[in-house]
């Protein structure tokens, strides 16, 4: 047959009614294994290409193991390439991730684990923990008051600086359950300052969204959630009104 290798009665037979394919890799990496394997898809991978019975001709177990060496072997290039891969579909991952995590909350919450408790995982929550440390705001709970006041929407509720969501409005999930949280102490300049100047109530989302943007980077007309209204407030504040506010510090007053 045309693009066939190895003829068919070569690498089938049939057993007690049932058709056997021989992996003609198995004895690269398995030696003792029986390279014998009933022909389904249970055992080999499909090839629409493959005319003859519509199967690769090497099994899943092999195909494995090979993935595996070339994984090793071209590691700084596939890790260059899902790089690349994952700035251009940035959205798209991030929408596709969001849904496995629903669909498997358990599996996904087990794997968290699973990470943080090695040694990998330790390291670098120490590191990370370490850099929040540096970045958590220094304000009396009279400024922070003050400052989600000055957010205040046109129905005098909390809101996020940047989407203009209630206060009522911001749930999280916490142990299966939806509850009201506090706004977060948002950075406005990421590496800025840790005072009242540099901090604006934001959502979890907005946070999480801005991440180490500039606010001109993230928060523009191109942002669906963008207005110029609050672009210019937020302005108002780190640059004018929020001086109206500054309290001296003590040890007793910090948050």
């Amino acid at each position: 047959m045309k693009g066939s290798k190895i003829p068919y009665n070569q690498n089938h037979k049939e057993i007690n009614g049932i058709i056997y394919k021989k992996c003609n890799k198995h004895n690269v990496y398995f030696s003792e294994d029986d390279p014998w394997l009933p022909c389904t898809e249970e055992y080999f991978y499909k090839n629409p290409k493959n005319k003859t019975d519509g199967l690769y001709p090497y099994c899943i177990k092999c195909a494995i193991k090979s993935a595996s060496e070339r994984q090793q072997k071209h590691r700084d290039n596939l890790l260059l390439y899902k790089k690349k891969y994952y700035n251009k579909n940035k959205e798209k991952m991030k929408s596709q991730s969001a849904t496995n995590r629903k669909s498997k909350p358990n599996y996904y919450k087990e794997k968290t684990k699973e990470y943080r408790e090695s040694q990998k995982g330790k390291e670098k929550y120490k590191i990370y923990n370490l850099k929040r440390q540096k970045k958590k705001h220094i304000m009396t709970k009279n400024e922070w008051m003050h400052t989600k006041n000055y957010f205040k929407n046109e129905n005098g509720e909390w809101s996020c600086a940047y989407c203009g969501l209630s206060i009522n409005d911001h749930l999280i999930e916490r142990k299966g359950k939806l509850t009201i949280y506090d706004f977060h102490k948002e950075h406005v300049i990421d590496n800025g300052r840790n005072d009242i100047k540099n901090c604006v109530p934001s959502c979890q989302s907005c946070n999480s969204e801005k991440g180490t943007k500039t606010l001109n980077e993230w928060y523009n007309p191109n942002n669906p959630k963008y207005t110029y209204e609050r672009y210019y407030k937020i302005y108002l504040w780190m640059r004018y009104d929020c001086k109206k506010y500054t309290e001296k510090k003590t040890k007793n007053n910090k948050i």
